[in-house]
């Protein structure tokens, strides 16, 4: 079994040609999978497969494993939706014993393959494998044919409040913003700041820059008053930031009576760069 999933969903399913173990299951007898991770299902796609069944009949079987009586999918949801609402009796499968785990592993391949799962969906799979089955993260990687960072920074996801993995889960905030988002600390810059990417359509690339001068900002704050940081010094700091859109640093010295230092202005790249000098140069 571990080797037919090394090579992924396509190596249990054979070809219509083959038929090799293919039967044929009455649809009131399969059950969904009780381990799939997709919440959401394209309903005008299932309504065009449901044409198609109609015309064509179910071109590819879908796997299934005896639960009981029944039979529960293990991959092909969409297709025993779509045939479903296409008003037909019975649907080509192909039978094979497998463990809860393997079960698990099979729909979460298939869906990952597929694409079909959202940033949300596919960590709740792998966390599920972890704290369900017992795996760790890098067994998790090598069942999923992904490497052991991806799974460990979808994970990460998962640690985000409820409020904003929903707009991950609705593909408002894509997983790199989520990522991104977590390296603020602060709650309520952090919602500031997902807001400010969707209603700004922002990259990750820009909120990368963004949350670094959040956090930034916040250690400056925390430590201005043993610095005896000029309030006034602060604020004009703020503006070039927010005009910049980058770190910029003041070092102010005593000379005499008065003041003089130095201003030091970040950026991260020559397009970076270009970018701040067109704002101070207005060109």
């Amino acid at each position: 079994m571990k080797k037919a999933l090394g090579k992924g969903i396509e190596s249990l399913i054979p070809s219509k040609e083959t038929d090799d173990g293919l039967k044929y299951v009455k649809l009131e007898r399969i059950i969904p999978n009780q381990y799939q991770m997709r919440e959401n299902f394209d309903e005008k796609g299932i309504e065009e497969l449901a044409l198609s069944i109609k015309e064509d009949g179910v071109m590819q079987p879908v796997l299934v494993t005896r639960k009981g009586k029944k039979y529960m999918l293990v991959a092909g949801e969409r297709r025993w939706r779509a045939a479903k609402k296409a008003g037909i009796e019975t649907i080509p499968c192909i039978e094979k014993e497998l463990a809860g785990k393997d079960a698990l592993v099979l729909s979460l391949i298939e869906n990952i393959q597929r694409r079909d799962l959202s940033p949300i969906e596919e960590a709740s799979a792998y966390r599920q494998l972890v704290e369900e089955f017992s795996l760790t993260q890098e067994q998790v990687s090598k069942r999923v044919g992904k490497s052991r960072s991806s799974v460990a920074n979808a994970l990460r996801i998962l640690s985000l409040p409820e409020d904003l993995r929903q707009f991950v889960s609705d593909s408002s905030l894509s997983a790199g913003h989520a990522r991104t988002l977590l390296t603020v600390k602060d709650k309520k810059k952090r919602k500031m700041l997902a807001l400010k990417i969707i209603r700004e359509k922002l990259t990750v690339r820009e909120t990368e820059k963004l949350a670094a001068l959040l956090t930034s900002s916040s250690k400056r704050k925390s430590t201005s008053k043993t610095r005896n940081t000029d309030p006034e010094v602060e604020k004009i700091r703020d503006k070039f930031e927010k005009v910049l859109g980058t770190r910029v640093g003041i070092d102010l010295k005593k000379k005499g009576k008065g003041k003089t230092g130095t201003i030091k202005i970040e950026f991260y790249s020559l397009d970076d760069f270009e970018r701040i000098a067109g704002i101070i140069c207005k060109k």
